[in-house]
């Protein structure tokens, strides 16, 4: 991949990677809030991992946005990642989260 990826336009973190999506195209996803970029194919043979480079192009494009300062102090709790029914109850009755 010969592009450096930005910080994840939904959090802003830089805690992101390049993930194979099958055996031709990839996609970026964010390890802080689960953020996924948009799904590209391998573009030449010689790529290490196929579509990495469009995926990160991608990926940069939609981060060249700033987060807001809200979404940046968001989780993927928040979400309703990773939470059992009972805190999702909970965070819908906070306000926290609407399904």
């Amino acid at each position: 991949m010969s592009e450096e990826l930005k910080p994840c336009p939904f959090c802003g973190t830089s805690d992101s990677f390049v993930e194979r999506a099958d055996f031709s195209s990839a996609y970026v996803f964010c390890n802080h809030c689960s953020a996924k970029g948009p799904t590209e194919c391998q573009e030449s043979d010689e790529e290490e991992i196929p579509g990495a480079d469009a995926a990160a192009r991608a990926w940069n494009k939609r981060a060249s946005q700033q987060p807001s300062k809200e979404n940046s102090k968001l989780s993927p709790s928040d979400f309703g990642l990773g939470l059992s029914p009972q805190e999702r109850d909970v965070a819908i009755a906070e306000g926290r989260w609407k399904p």
